[in-house]
């Protein structure tokens, strides 16, 4: 069954994801550091930041995440006598099978490149005698697969998890040996970093999280920068900084793509990359240890304020907490006991509130309804050290029979306990349940 509060935690989960995304986007530039290795390592950070912040962050109960400090929670119940929930069951259902289903398609779409990127392979020739430009390359990284040519591609592009190979398209052959080593230096240092499988996991993460474009962003944001990590090796590699910018030319005319790869098809980049390559300045240690530092720590604070303003809810039972321990009354003075002799205290002080983990909404009744009654019903109610309702009795009331419908529902109520020096105790308060006519 889908939890009630799935829409709003997912709400919630979203606007942390927002923030996340923002921080990791905006602060190479607000830091003035514009370094590809940084923005790739933030952008990832956002990513896996936001897949455990669920599991990381504590559940609070609907009422604690919405709660305005200093004023009380005042139930109502309207003529229609509706005990429904504040989030129900039929709006969670069906959002969450309308992300299924788009989840269900992004992931028939991207089976549907790799099923399009093999068949590619098997049908292109094998390069059977590298080019001495290849040759060089694969000296150059240490790195040897094997090249395929293939009437399929436009340009250059590496494939396999397991066993890897380079795509290159007929004109590879009779291209300057420059340009030959430049271009395979890049698709080999590919492999050398498993790019495939960095490749193969973020368009599955975007297949699963389809609905958020701060996914999609930062997917974008990690492969520009990943291009731009290997465009920086290639031209320290090479030392050929004009011929590598040939080269990216050259595939810039050429950067047609089959339908077969269409799912795994991003933005080339190329006016970006080429930017780099062009304004790269170095930057000394000191001030690269400096600004990753302020990143980071930026980037944790981002991640707390956006869990604390955009908090996610449990369902009854479902929040985190520690079993309760007995209590410890210290210099806090009870005001009665329990039928089984527990200490009663008030809400003040060292005595925090207990918090409403599950409510149930009064019934109007309908001998009220018919009669005309409305008005408050102010019910004096004990929560036990275990938070559920130990004692209940109206203080004041209209009528009887809305004094009864009140104290039915608020007995089933359960409660996050009240903490006195963080040890669970029993309580005393007031609770008001408004009925009224519409």
């Amino acid at each position: 069954m889908i939890p009630a509060t799935f829409p709003l935690n997912l709400g919630a989960w979203s606007l942390q994801l927002l923030v996340l995304a923002g921080a990791a986007l905006l602060l190479p530039a607000v830091l003035g550091a514009n370094l590809p290795a940084l923005r790739l390592r933030l952008a990832q950070a956002a990513l896996l930041a936001a897949l455990a912040l669920p599991l990381l962050q504590p559940v609070r109960s609907v009422d604690e995440a919405i709660r305005i400090p200093g004023v009380s929670i005042v139930v109502e119940a309207d003529a229609a006598g509706a005990d429904a929930p504040s989030y129900g069951h039929p709006a969670a259902f069906w959002l969450a099978a309308a992300l299924a289903a788009g989840v269900l398609l992004r992931l028939g779409w991207l089976a549907f490149g790799v099923a399009g990127l093999a068949r590619l392979r098997r049908e292109a020739d094998p390069l059977l005698h590298l080019p001495a430009g290849a040759e060089a390359a694969a000296r150059r990284i240490g790195v040897r697969v094997p090249f395929l040519v293939s009437a399929g591609v436009g340009s250059p592009l590496t494939f396999g998890w397991r066993r890897p190979v380079v795509l290159v398209p007929e004109s590879f052959r009779t291209l300057p040996a420059a340009e030959q080593e430049a271009i395979a230096c890049h698709e080999l240092l590919h492999v050398a970093r498993k790019d495939a499988r960095a490749v193969l996991f973020e368009e599955a993460l975007c297949a699963l999280l389809w609905f958020h474009p701060a996914v999609w962003a930062l997917v974008d944001r990690i492969g520009l920068c990943r291009e731009q990590l290997v465009d920086g090796a290639v031209v320290r590699l090479t030392g050929d900084r004009r011929g590598y910018l040939r080269a990216l030319a050259a595939e810039a005319g050429r950067h047609a793509t089959p339908a077969a790869v269409l799912p795994f098809r991003r933005r080339s980049h190329l006016v970006e990359r080429v930017a780099q390559i062009r304004t790269e300045v170095p930057m000394s240690k000191k001030r690269i240890s400096l600004v990753a530092a302020a990143s980071a720590a930026l980037f944790l604070a981002a991640g707390a304020t956006a869990a604390r303003a955009f908090p996610l809810v449990g369902t009854p039972g479902e929040e985190r907490a520690t079993a309760p321990k007995p209590p410890d009354p210290g210099a806090q003075a009870p005001v009665g006991t329990t039928a089984k002799g527990s200490p009663v205290y008030q809400v003040k002080g060292d005595v925090k509130e207990p918090t409403l983990v599950n409510r149930v909404n009064p019934a109007y009744p309908e001998e009220a309804r018919k009669a005309g009654t409305q008005g408050k019903v102010v019910v004096e109610a004990v929560i036990g050290a275990d938070g559920t309702v130990a004692d209940a009795k109206v203080e004041q009331s209209p009528d009887e029979t809305l004094s009864a419908a009140a104290l039915d529902a608020v007995r089933k109520w359960t409660y996050k306990p009240a903490t006195l020096k963080g040890k669970p105790v029993a309580v005393k308060m007031k609770i008001t349940v408004a009925f009224r006519l519409q």
